[in-house]
């Protein structure tokens, strides 16, 4: 017994997902759900337009603008200016010294803390990567 099979190709009204639950949403439908004020998510939720970095430096000497460098990155972030795009608020810091003092942890929101001294360790130091908009 033989059976030809022919190989389907897929088309726009046979679009299935990943999980296979054949949801699409067209343009269209995204354009008129907008003008009917519902929500419909487009990307980052802070707004405004993301700035991308056009050079980056590591790090070799420490310095009190790698020491934040370094607290900014243990937190998720690239640097200050990500960090003020996704939160309006300005940063604590120890007024001895002008280090960060607590920052919100990109990945979950929760804060971290930082002590009023260094914390960059000379090992730690070709991890930390400096960024210029």
């Amino acid at each position: 017994m033989k059976v030809d099979a022919k190989p389907v190709a897929p088309n726009a009204s046979s679009h299935v997902g990943r999980d296979g639950s054949g949801f699409h949403v067209s343009a269209e439908e995204k354009q008129s759900a907008r003008a009917a004020g519902a929500r419909v998510p487009q990307g980052r939720a802070g707004g405004g337009k993301k700035r991308e970095p056009k050079k980056m430096v590591r790090a070799t000497t420490w310095t009190p603008e790698v020491e934040n460098a370094f607290r900014l990155q243990c937190a998720g972030w690239r640097s200050v200016e990500e960090y003020q795009q996704q939160y309006d608020e300005e940063l604590s810091v120890w007024p001895s010294n002008q280090f960060i003092k607590a920052l919100k942890a990109k990945k979950n929101g929760f804060f971290m803390y930082f002590r009023n001294f260094r914390e960059c360790e000379d090992k730690y130091l070709n991890r930390v990567k400096l960024y210029s908009y």
